[in-house]
């Protein structure tokens, strides 16, 4: 996948944040989108109420193709299907990412986010 970051277009990622109430579920267009703390600014996706979040706690590579999830050696870690992200893990299908004390559900099939 990394040898394709010059030639990729972005795909379609949806998110719904599973911690609230109001299970919004977003479209997120971005080639990479930065997941970080919410008093950062320029994060696509912003975990609310957490000091223990880095500013840049992570980020996607969201390609049609590839949809990569990269750690960002963050102290709290990233967690996707209840994994520890060391590095770069793959993000197929339907997933459940845990950053700090939140979690969103990610998929690039509207149809598949429940």
């Amino acid at each position: 996948m990394d040898y394709r970051f010059n030639k990729f277009n972005s795909g379609v990622i949806y998110c719904s944040n599973r911690n609230s109430s109001k299970q919004k579920t977003g479209a997120i267009y971005y080639p990479i989108i930065k997941i970080g703390r919410d008093t950062f600014p320029g994060n696509h996706i912003s975990v609310p109420e957490d000091t223990t979040i880095s500013r840049r706690h992570c980020l996607i590579i969201n390609s049609i193709d590839d949809v990569w999830l990269y750690d960002l050696a963050s102290t709290t870690g990233t967690y996707v299907n209840n994994e520890r992200v060391v590095g770069k893990v793959p993000l197929i299908g339907r997933n459940i990412i845990r950053i700090g004390g939140t979690e969103y559900e990610m998929t690039n099939d509207k149809k598949k986010l429940l």
